[in-house]
């Protein structure tokens, strides 16, 4: 397994009424209008959380489409040919409330999937590897806050479920877990936010807990094992050519700010400057893009759930808007 050095300077302080088919990418003569197709999560949405299918300009990823699908998730994350869906509403009975359940729909038909399995408590992070392979999500299993004394009221559980054979989902709180040689045995261990790396699906990221502080670690499904890597590393989210890891740095008592590190030399560029907490998983649209969800609480209103864009490119960028009413965002699999 890989180790990173001590994190070091650059600190920069539905329902559908016709068959959807989404087009993973579109090509024309004019490259400036190539496309792509992502998927989020109406925000506003209550009980039935619908899925909306974007048509999304490669160029500077501005949003053409939003179209409504048939499916209601509470988070969706897209692997090779699958849509992997955690929801609280049984297909096709949006009135039947149950318990989070995964499924795994086919991404350029959406056709009716099977139920994989049930998890208790709330699912608050979905993924799922490149290939396909195997499936992650977390759960909050008392409450729903990373808030408290010392961060800790809070418990989760975080697994993985290998998709091709029909496996039952891992618990990862249940594995080896190591620090410095020795087992983790913390009455406050925590382990969440999976991120798979894009190049090898069986090894994975994840955030560990202990003695009050988050820490990155990394482990391999074969071998059911974690190793803990380093402190201040929360919601670890692999670039697309798995060379970086963005995630959230806690900037203050309540307050997390975007971060990306690099896996090799182990430096972090935390964008502390953002104003606004950042307490999500973070995905990439592309090598030098980031997107993640801010809760905005406007003077007049309610409180709303928007997705914004930032360009890690240049001097002290700015996060922008790049659509409204949406969370849990992700590419579809090309």
């Amino acid at each position: 397994m890989r180790r990173i050095k001590k994190i070091s300077g650059g600190m920069v302080c539905v329902f559908s009424i016709f068959a959807y088919q989404p087009a993973i990418a579109q090509k024309s003569e004019d490259s400036n209008s190539e496309t792509y197709t992502a998927y989020v999560v109406r925000a506003s949405d209550r009980g039935y959380q619908r899925v909306e299918a974007l048509t999304v300009r490669r160029k500077d990823h501005a949003v053409q489409t939003r179209v409504p699908t048939r499916l209601g998730c509470d988070r969706v994350h897209s692997g090779k040919d699958r849509l992997w869906c955690f929801t609280r509403i049984t297909p096709d009975k949006p009135r039947y409330y149950t318990d989070p359940t995964a499924y795994a729909y086919d991404s350029s038909s959406l056709a009716p999937s099977k139920p994989l399995f049930k998890v208790k408590g709330i699912v608050s992070r979905a993924r799922i590897s490149w290939d396909g392979r195997f499936g992650a999500g977390t759960a909050f299993t008392t409450g729903h806050s990373y808030l408290g004394v010392g961060g800790t009221n809070f418990s989760t559980m975080a697994f993985i479920v290998p998709l091709g054979n029909g496996g039952e989902p891992e618990n990862l709180q249940n594995w080896e877990i190591s620090h410095k040689g020795k087992q983790v045995t913390s009455i406050d261990l925590n382990v969440w936010g999976v991120t798979f790396d894009p190049k090898d699906s069986d090894h994975f990221f994840v955030t560990v807990y202990f003695d009050g502080q988050p820490y990155l670690a990394e482990g391999r499904f074969s071998s059911k094992k974690i190793l803990v890597l380093q402190q201040g590393v929360e919601c670890p989210s692999f670039s697309p050519d798995g060379k970086k890891i963005a995630y959230k740095s806690r900037t203050g008592p309540t307050r997390w700010s975007p971060a990306v590190l690099d896996v090799a030399t182990g430096k972090s560029v935390i964008y502390e400057y953002v104003k606004d907490s950042v307490d999500d998983q973070i995905e990439w649209l592309d090598e030098n893009t980031l997107i993640f969800q801010i809760t905005d609480a406007p003077l007049v209103g309610s409180a709303q759930i928007n997705l914004y864009m930032l360009d890690m490119r240049g001097v002290q960028p700015q996060p922008r808007l790049w659509l409204e009413d949406a969370k849990s965002p992700t590419l579809a699999s090309k």
